[in-house]
């Protein structure tokens, strides 16, 4: 893929490492962790170092003090998210797998993280209903980066775990043209253009999509603000 701009073309890939060059230092810890990933043989599906860097500035900007994370995955961006949590803060990450979970913690301890982030281990949907059950306290910020079909649904109860001035993250809504016109057995494209359609219409949403680009292509980041 590729960026014009008057007569020079650009690569994404060009453009992901170009903002890096500008805004990310070598992070030993973080490179290891990918690394992790990669031998564990998990997807290669962690966000990228741009937009972890992103959401470890949304973090300070919003001064969020609790944060829930669904899907966990090798802890990648568990790691820039607690690194911007103040001293008192905390991270509940959601993971199915429990393998993967393993591989989070030693990451997430690696990075000496482990004090503040709570790692819980099932499916993301029962948690969540749990955790509405038990009257968890309201999170400041949310991050959804797990299974897409379910957005809609994990939104619903991220809803219910809010408060005014709480704010959603949703990472990969446009992973794919099809999501604007998503094929009727299409259940990924499918799950993410209802997501959308649902941020977009919610009353006690005020919400947008930025398209992003990175050397896995062109993708999207949804963010609202709940009213």
């Amino acid at each position: 893929m590729r960026l014009m701009s008057n007569n020079f073309e650009y690569g994404y890939d060009a453009v992901d490492t170009y903002v890096e060059s500008l805004f990310l230092k070598n992070d030993a810890v973080l490179e290891k962790t990918i690394t992790s990933i990669q031998k564990s043989g998990m997807p290669q599906i962690s966000v990228y170092p741009n937009l972890g860097h992103f959401l470890s500035l949304l973090v300070k900007i919003s001064k969020s003090k609790r944060i829930l994370e669904i899907g966990t995955l090798g802890g990648y961006s568990a790691i820039w998210l607690a690194r911007a949590l103040p001293e008192d803060g905390t991270l509940v990450t959601l993971e199915r797998q429990e393998n993967y979970a393993d591989t989070a913690r030693a990451n997430i301890e690696e990075a000496g993280m482990k004090e503040k982030v709570d790692i819980r281990i099932g499916d993301a949907l029962a948690i969540l209903k749990s955790m509405i059950k038990s009257e968890e306290a309201p999170f400041d910020l949310m991050f959804l980066d797990a299974h897409k079909p379910s957005y809609k649904q994990y939104l619903n109860h991220a809803l219910s775990l809010s408060r005014p001035g709480s704010i959603i993250v949703a990472d990969n809504v446009i992973f794919s043209e099809d999501v604007i016109e998503p094929k009727e057995n299409d259940e990924m494209a499918s799950g993410i253009h209802q997501f959308n359609q649902a941020i977009a219409k919610h009353p006690k949403l005020d919400a947008t999509i930025l398209p992003l680009v990175s050397k896995k292509g062109l993708d999207g980041i949804a963010l609202a603000l709940i009213k």
